[in-house]
C-alpha cells in the first residue's frame, strides 16, 4: 500500500474506546487536526507510542503533555509538506530530524514518528514493524474529528513489548539509581529506546534516573508508610478496579494506614476473604500484561494474596507471567496455592530485600512497589513487627 492510495477504513466493532470526561479538549483537537492534515495530502497516519497503547488497552487517551502519532512517508518532501500545513494550523516546530518531528500547539507537544518502507517492514530508526499491521486502519470518530489506529493494534502492541528489551531491565533501573551505581547511565540509554511504549512506572523511572541528583532516598517509619496513598492513578483504578476495590472497601480507604486499619478488623478481613476470586492464569496474555483487561478483570486476588501471604521467596513478577505460563508450571500463578508453595522470607531477608528494592513515591503517592507494600500490610495486620521500607521520592 503506497501513500497515494491510502484509504482508512472504519469498523467500530473492532475498537472499544470509553474516553474519560476529564481528558482536555486540546488533546483530542491536536490529534484530529493532525489527522485531517494528513488526509488532505493522502498520508497514511495512525496513533503510536503510549497514545496508541492507552487507547487500545485502557480505553482512553493518556492525560499527559504530549501525543504520539506516526506517518508513513516515501520522501522527505512529504513530511516537509505536512509540517508546512501544520504550521498554518497553529503548530510551532520545536525540533525536526530524519525520523521525528516535535511540534507544539497551545502548550501541548505532538511527536510525529516517520516510517519508511523496508521490504516487508516499516522502519522507524532501529524499529522494524511488519507492513501487515497497517494493512487497514480504523477511523475513530471523536469530538467532531477523527484519528486512525492500526486494525491489528493488539498484535502490534504485543509484538513491540515481547520483542523489546526484557522488562526485567526496567525493574533494575530504580535500584541502580538508588545505589549510586555508575551503570545507571547505560541503563538510562536502554530505557530511552522504549520509554514511549512503556507503562507509567517506566516513565517515572526514566524521570528518576534522568534527575538522579534530585531524588531523595528515605527510610520510612511505619507512620510515614501509613500516610502514603496506595493508588491515585485513575488509569490503574480503571484497569485494576476489582483488585483495588477488594482491599480498599470499594475505594473508601485510600491511604496505606486506612487499608491496614480496615483489614486489621477480624470481621472485615473475613468478609474480604469470602469475596476473593482467583485470577485464572493458564494461558498466555497479550502484552503488556499491566494493561491486559483479561489479566486484571478476570479476578480480584492479586493484591489481597500479597497481603495474606506476605513476603515469599522467588515470586514471579507479573510482567513475566507469560514466561511462567509458557513453561507449563503446574500451579495457578499468584493464587493462594502458588504463594503457599513458596518459602517465607525471614526478617533479615526482608530487611535486605526492602533495602535493595525501594518503593517509588511521587507527591505522597505510590508509583512503584505496591506488592511490597501489600506484603508489609500483611505483616502488620498479623501483629508482626514493622521492618523499615526504603523509598525513592521523585
Amino acid at each position: 500500500m503506497d501513500s497515494t492510495t491510502f484509504k482508512p477504513t472504519f469498523n467500530k466493532s473492532n475498537i472499544e474506546l470509553c474516553f474519560e470526561e476529564n481528558i482536555p479538549f486540546i488533546v483530542i483537537d491536536n490529534i484530529c487536526v493532525f489527522s485531517k492534515c494528513c488526509e488532505n495530502i493522502k498520508l497514511q497516519h495512525w496513533l503510536s507510542g503510549r497514545t496508541l497503547l492507552y487507547t487500545q488497552k485502557v480505553g482512553c487517551l493518556p492525560n499527559e503533555n504530549f501525543d504520539s502519532v506516526a506517518v508513513k512517508i516515501i520522501s522527505q518532501e512529504e513530511i516537509e509538506k505536512l509540517l508546512n500545513i501544520l504550521i498554518e494550523e497553529g503548530f510551532q516546530i520545536i525540533k525536526v530530524d530524519k525520523w521525528n518531528a516535535l511540534l507544539n500547539k497551545n502548550g501541548r507537544d505532538l511527536d510525529i514518528s516517520c516510517y519508511v518502507s523496508n521490504g516487508i517492514y516499516l522502519r522507524h530508526r532501529n524499529i522494524m514493524l511488519k507492513h501487515s499491521y497497517f494493512d487497514n486502519l480504523i477511523r475513530v470518530i471523536k469530538g467532531g474529528g477523527f484519528w486512525c489506529v492500526p486494525n491489528h493494534s493488539d498484535e502490534l502492541i504485543d509484538d513491540i513489548y515481547t520483542s523489546s528489551i526484557n522488562l526485567q531491565y526496567f525493574r533494575t533501573l530504580p535500584f541502580l539509581a538508588a545505589n549510586n551505581n555508575s551503570i545507571f547511565k547505560v541503563a538510562r540509554k536502554l530505557l530511552s529506546k522504549v520509554v514511549k511504549l512503556s507503562p507509567q512506572w517506566a516513565q517515572n523511572i526514566s524521570y528518576l534516573i534522568g534527575n538522579k541528583q534530585n531524588n531523595k532516598r528515605i527510610i520510612l517509619t511505619e507512620h510515614e508508610l501509613r500516610e502514603i496513598y496506595f493508588e491515585e492513578d485513575p488509569i490503574n483504578w480503571k484497569i485494576r478496579k476489582p483488585h483495588l476495590d477488594l482491599i480498599t472497601c470499594n475505594g473508601k480507604y485510600r491511604k496505606v494506614g486506612e487499608i491496614i486499619d480496615y483489614l486489621n478488623n477480624t470481621e472485615n478481613l473475613k468478609a474480604v476473604r469470602n469475596e476473593i476470586t482467583e485470577t485464572i492464569i493458564n494461558c498466555p496474555f497479550l502484552e503488556p500484561i499491566y494493561f491486559s483487561k483479561t489479566f486484571w478483570l478476570s479476578g480480584n486476588s492479586n493484591f489481597i494474596n500479597c497481603i495474606l501471604y506476605t513476603f515469599r521467596k522467588g515470586v514471579v513478577p507479573y510482567e513475566e507471567a507469560n514466561i511462567y505460563i509458557n513453561r507449563n508450571k503446574p500451579l495457578n500463578l499468584f493464587s493462594a496455592e502458588y504463594y503457599q508453595s513458596l518459602e517465607l522470607m525471614d526478617d533479615n531477608e526482608i530487611k535486605s530485600f526492602l533495602k535493595d528494592r525501594p518503593i517509588v513515591i511521587e507527591n505522597n503517592k505510590l508509583v512503584g512497589g505496591r506488592h511490597r507494600v501489600c506484603a508489609m500490610i500483611g505483616r502488620l495486620i498479623t501483629d508482626q513487627p514493622y521492618i523499615p521500607v526504603h523509598s525513592l521520592e521523585i
